[in-house]
Order: structure tokens, then sequence, then C-alpha cells
């Protein structure tokens, strides 16, 4: 698993997809007018990435990055690549996975944060001065057994809105409670160590 041409190391999305195969599968993919089952999808993460990357006539990678540290006022918060060590279950280093402006893709994984703007982010999904933010708290799927599917969060029956990334070694989980104003973020270095349940959990006991 920490291979040095492993999936701890390597990014899978680098340079497998470009603009005219995002493009090629945007068209030939057909949609039927009905609600479908609720599955997580990296690639269907990076055509939304490409084409608000479209719409707002430049590269995602700047398009976030501005609306990001400008609109969100995250400073510490930005596509790019950084040098952190995480480590696999045997306690080897892993280094980050490394991304390009050219990676269309990079809307699955490529956005670096800290706690600190994770919870900024956190408090700003709560204060109600976006209303647009609304729309990503209510209900558009359903999903597996214990929550329902928003727009990049996961929804549980008692009001938590959370979600998971991923890549590579590092995880990064934030769960929050609109109507409480509460809020759990959950940042590690370690791979493939679920942290859901303790972040419900925490977040739960608030």
């Amino acid at each position: 698993m920490n291979k040095p041409d492993g999936l701890l190391h390597v990014n899978p999305f680098r340079g497998t997809l470009d603009e005219e195969v995002m493009l090629k599968l945007i068209r030939e993919t057909k949609l039927q007018d009905k609600e479908y089952k609720f599955e997580y999808s990296n690639l269907a993460y990076g055509i939304l990435g490409y084409i608000l990357g479209i719409i707002g006539g430049e590269n995602y990678w700047d398009l976030m990055n501005d609306y990001a540290q400008n609109d969100l006022g995250l400073k510490d918060t930005m596509i790019g690549n950084v040098t952190l060590t995480g480590y696999d279950k045997k306690e080897n280093p892993c280094s980050c996975w490394k991304w390009e402006k050219s990676d269309v893709i990079m809307s699955a994984g490529a956005l670096n944060s800290t706690a600190a703007d994770m919870l900024k982010y956190a408090s700003i999904q709560m204060d109600e001065s976006r209303p647009y933010l609304d729309l990503c708290h209510q209900v558009h799927g359903h999903g597996e057994k214990d929550f329902k599917s928003g727009l990049a969060w996961r929804l549980t029956d008692d009001g938590i809105s959370w979600h998971t990334g991923s890549a590579g070694a590092f995880s990064a989980w934030l769960g929050l409670c609109r109507k409480n104003k509460t809020a759990v973020f959950i940042g590690t270095n370690y791979a493939l160590l679920k942290v859901e349940e303790p972040g419900l959990e925490l977040l739960r006991s608030l």
C-alpha cells in the first residue's frame, strides 16, 4: 500500500483525464429524468469543478482560490501543492498528492486548508449571511440508511451535515449542526483512518 508508486504516494487522478476526455464524458453521459440512488463519485465532483471553471471564465484552480480567500476570507485555504508528511499503517512516511492546473478533476481532492479555516467555514455555513448555502443543507436525494444527500453534504435525521475528504494518507472530516450552531473538525495524516464515527459522536455530545 505504501509502495513508491502506490495510492498513498501517487495521485491517481493526475494526468488521467484531459479536457477532451472530460468533454466527451459530459456529452456522452445520458441521464434519465428520475431520482438516482446516492453514490459518491470523484469523477462527478471533477465534472462539477470543470463546469464551474468554464462558467467562471477561468481555470477551476484560480477560481476556487479566489472564492475561498477573497469571498469567504479563508486565507489559509487554497488549491495547490503543499509539503506535509503522512503515515501508513506501519508508520512509514507518505508524501502529499501533487496536482497541476491541467488536472481537470482537481476539485475532487486538491483543496488544502487548516483546522482554523475549516471551523471558520463551518461558521459561515451556519450564520445565514449567504442564503445560497442553505441549498447545500437541503435534502436532494436519499443516501445510505443513516443519511440523506445534500449538495456535497451528507445529512442525518438529527440535523447534522457532514463531509469527509481523503487524499492519499490524509483525511479531513467536518460536521456541523446548524440548529445548535456547533461544529467539529477532525484532520488526520494517518492513512485510511475512519473519522466519521468519532466526529459524529463528539458533535452530538456538544
